[in-house]
Formats: structure tokens, C-alpha cells, sequence
């Protein structure tokens, strides 16, 4: 009788990791559409959706333009990459919050203008760290893009779902802080086997 040959192990994917950050990404974009309304003007909320898809946008310009880091391993890039956002989120909402913006008119000054810029460098950095995060999954893990992309619904659509409740419970910067728990709780498993021991410690 022959001996059967093992099957080898499929290696695992981020869907995981997918679905955390997609979560994060929308509860943090409707929570700011709230904080803007309220802070500025509805008519900002434009801008926080604009500078959030250029965010996400610039992320996935810059892990195609690197080829030779998406060939790294996950336990390598993954872990920095979400306690990184995570981290842009805490102090983009603190600099958000703690910026004066002109709310009926145009920015027209000097600091008016450096304001908006401020702010909308803030919400760009968190938001570009999404993008990073989903398009480097993506690429070196192309092979598995359809369960990756399934992930990536899922967590949009409970975000979506999660959001108006949330915000109910933990007031919008609550729910901001939440979407930054989440960007690290997406770095935590593979932290855990690679070499990040401080940053698990930290986040």
C-alpha cells in the first residue's frame, strides 16, 4: 500500500486583517462627516470625503510604485503599517479638534488657510494608512483576492451598519478613537509572530 503524500498547508491569509481596517476606514469617515457638521459647516463634510479617497488612493499609489516591499512578509509590514494608523487617527482627531476653522466664510487669511490645510493633512495621514494597509494585502496576496475583497465588503458594511449606534453610545471622537482601536487590533495578530513585542506591549 503507497503512502499517501501530505497535502501542503495553504498559508494564510489577512482577511482578518482586511476586515478590521475596512471597518475602521467607514466608522471613521461617517464620524468625522458628524464632527465637521458640527465643528464647521455640513459643507466640509466634501472635503473629509475627498481627502479621505485621496488618502486611500495615495496608499495604493505608493505600495504599486514599491514592488519590491510587497514581496516582504506580512508579520514585517502589516504590524506597523496598523499601529501606524492607529496612531495618525488619535493624533489627527486632537489636531482636528483643537483647529479653529472660518465656519460661514471662505478661508481668506493666512492662518484660515493653514488651518484647513492642518486639518486636512490630518485626516489624509489616517486615511492614507488605509490605503497602504488593503492595497499592500492586495497585491501580495493576489492569489486569494476574492476572499480578501469579501473580507473588505463585510467590514465596509459593518462599519455602515455600526455607525449611527456607535456614535449613539460613544459620542463621534468616541467612535473615532474606536476606529483606531480597530487600525491596531488589525496589527495585533501578527505581532505577535513577527518582532513587534513592544508595539503589541504599547498598543
Amino acid at each position: 500500500m503507497s503512502a499517501t503524500r501530505p497535502m501542503p498547508a495553504r498559508p494564510s491569509t489577512c482577511r482578518l486583517e482586511v476586515f478590521l481596517v475596512s471597518l475602521a476606514a467607514l466608522l471613521l469617515e461617517i464620524s468625522y462627516t458628524r464632527i465637521f457638521s458640527f465643528k464647521a459647516s455640513s459643507y466640509f463634510t466634501y472635503l473629509l470625503i475627498g481627502f479621505a479617497l485621496l488618502g486611500i488612493g495615495s496608499g495604493g499609489v505608493l505600495v504599486s510604485i514599491a514592488s519590491a516591499w510587497r514581496r516582504r512578509p506580512p508579520e514585517a509590514v502589516l504590524p506597523p503599517l496598523a499601529f501606524g494608523a492607529a496612531l495618525a487617527t488619535v493624533l489627527g482627531y486632537f489636531v482636528v479638534a483643537a483647529t479653529e476653522l472660518s465656519t460661514f466664510a471662505p478661508p481668506a487669511s493666512f492662518g484660515q488657510v493653514s488651518n484647513l490645510a492642518l486639518v486636512c493633512f490630518a485626516v489624509f495621514t489616517a486615511f492614507a494608512g488605509v490605503g497602504l494597509t488593503i492595497a499592500w494585502i492586495f497585491a501580495s496576496q493576489s492569489a486569494a483576492i476574492a476572499h480578501l475583497y469579501f473580507a473588505d465588503l463585510v467590514g465596509a458594511s459593518l462599519g455602515c451598519m455600526l455607525a449611527i449606534p456607535l456614535m449613539t453610545w460613544l459620542t463621534p471622537p468616541g467612535c473615532v478613537l474606536a476606529a483606531a482601536a480597530s487600525f491596531a487590533a488589525s496589527g495585533l495578530r501578527l505581532a505577535r509572530a513577527g518582532r513587534w513585542r513592544p508595539a503589541l506591549a504599547a498598543a
